[in-house]
C-alpha cells in the first residue's frame, strides 16, 4: 500500500485515477484472474516473450467461464433464453452489485483477500451460466459442442484447484524454514520483544514447527512449479 506522501509525488494532489485504476483492475482480477494486486502479469511476460503456464491457465479458464456467464446474461435479456427461476436471476444479479461493491471497497488497495467475497459469487455466477447455457442452443451439434466445452472446461478447472493444495504445502514448507533458521535468543533483532517469557514462547514454537510432517516441495516435480507455482 502506498503511503500518502508516495501517492501524491506519483500521481500529484488528485490521486482519482489510481482509485479507479485499482477499482477496474479489481473487477478484472475476478472476472479474468488478471491482473494479479494491480499488476497485467499475462501482459508483461507476454510482451517478455513468454507466458508461462501458471499463468495462462487461470487466465483461459476464467475467461471462458466468464464468457459464458456473460452469453447467458444477453441472452436472457434479450428474450433468447428460457425464464429463469427467480433464485437464479437473483444470484445473477447479486454477483453484479457484489462485483461492483468489492471493488469499490478495493479502491485503495488491491489484495486478494479483500476480492475474494466477490470471488464465491462468481462461483453462484458460473453455477447458473451453466445450468442455463443447455436451453439456450437448441440444435444439437450447439449442444453437443457446448457439453465438450463444459467438460474439458471443468477438468481445466479441477486441476486448477489442485493447484492450491500444491501452493499450500510449499508456503508450509517456506514457513518451517523460516522457523529452522530463527534464534529465540536473536529475537530483538527482528524487532520482537526479548524478555524470558517471549523467547520460551518463541522457542516451543519453534518446536512445534519443526516436530511437523511437512513434505520437501524442493522434491516435486519441474512441472508442479510450471503450472502452480508463483
Amino acid at each position: 500500500m502506498l503511503e500518502a506522501g508516495e501517492l501524491a509525488r506519483r500521481f500529484g494532489a488528485d490521486p482519482t485515477w489510481f482509485y479507479v485504476y485499482n477499482v477496474g483492475t479489481s473487477i478484472l482480477s475476478v472476472l479474468f484472474s488478471d491482473p494479479d494486486r494491480g499488476v497485467f502479469h499475462t501482459v508483461r511476460t507476454w510482451l517478455q516473450g513468454e507466458i508461462p503456464a501458471r499463468l495462462y491457465l487461470p487466465v483461459a479458464t476464467s475467461a471462458i467461464t466468464t464468457a459464458l456467464i456473460v452469453f447467458v446474461v444477453v441472452a436472457r435479456w434479450r428474450g433468447r433464453a428460457p425464464k429463469m427461476p427467480a433464485l437464479n436471476t437473483q444470484l445473477l444479479s447479486i454477483f453484479g452489485v457484489v462485483l461492483i461493491a468489492n471493488a469499490v471497497v478495493s479502491y485503495a488497495y488491491t489484495k486478494h483477500e479483500i476480492i475474494s467475497v466477490a470471488g464465491a459469487f462468481y462461483a453462484f455466477a458460473a453455477y447458473v451460466a451453466v445450468r442455463h447455457a443447455f436451453e439456450i442452443g437448441s440444435p444439437a451439434l450447439l449442444r453437443a459442442a457446448l457439453c465438450l466445452l463444459l467438460g474439458v472446461l471443468a477438468c481445466a478447472w479441477a486441476f486448477r484447484s489442485a493447484g492450491v493444495h500444491h501452493m499450500l504445502q510449499t508456503q508450509a514448507f517456506r514457513e518451517r524454514i523460516e522457523w529452522a533458521r530463527l534464534d529465540p535468543e536473536r529475537i530483538a533483532e527482528r524487532g520482537y520483544p526479548s524478555d524470558a517469557r517471549a523467547r520460551a514462547l518463541t522457542a516451543q514454537l519453534r518446536r512445534d514447527a519443526l516436530d511437523l510432517r511437512i513434505a520437501n516441495t524442493n522434491e516435486t516435480p519441474a512441472w508442479a512449479d510450471d503450472w502452480w507455482g508463483e
